[in-house]
């Protein structure tokens, strides 16, 4: 069994190894503010205008994914917070060392990841308010995986 302790680095690797990062957005044009963090239009397109198909293997992982969030929603303790953070990075550790999808479908899975992933590690962090919101944020985000994936 692998330590927690290296859980981030291995998330890590699994992005390295798929076929790039997620990019970060360009800055938003002058005299119009930035994306909220889960304003996933952002930086997520559509499959002109539509939800990309995913793999079955996705969609059951983002699935595992929010069935752990809404279990533990009835303890938002900072320890609460970190061990679900942790649990919802082996699941998205499992979503990386399984994929199969590939094209432009793949490449909207890694901005959708790109906004993910970094609230996935907040969540584990010293800070307890950075972690809370993080949190909420995480909720949001999968809550919208739907609008951008089928």
């Amino acid at each position: 069994m692998v330590s927690r302790s290296w859980l981030p680095l291995l998330t890590l690797l699994a992005l390295a190894a798929c076929s790039r990062e997620p990019s970060t957005p360009a800055a938003p044009p002058a005299g119009r503010p930035a994306a909220a963090p889960t304003d996933l239009l952002a930086v997520v397109p559509k499959d002109a205008g539509k939800a990309w198909a995913a793999d079955a293997h996705t969609r059951e992982q983002i699935g595992a994914m929010a069935a752990a969030v809404q279990a533990a929603a009835g303890d938002a303790s900072q320890q609460a917070t970190q061990a679900l953070g942790k649990k919802l990075q082996e699941i998205a550790g499992k979503l990386m060392a399984g994929c199969t999808m590939g094209g432009a479908a793949h490449e909207a899975l890694h901005e959708y990841l790109g906004v993910l992933l970094p609230r996935l590690t907040a969540m584990t962090g010293p800070d307890a308010a950075a972690a809370q919101q993080a949190r909420g944020e995480v909720a949001a985000v999968l809550g919208r995986f739907g609008e951008y994936f089928q």
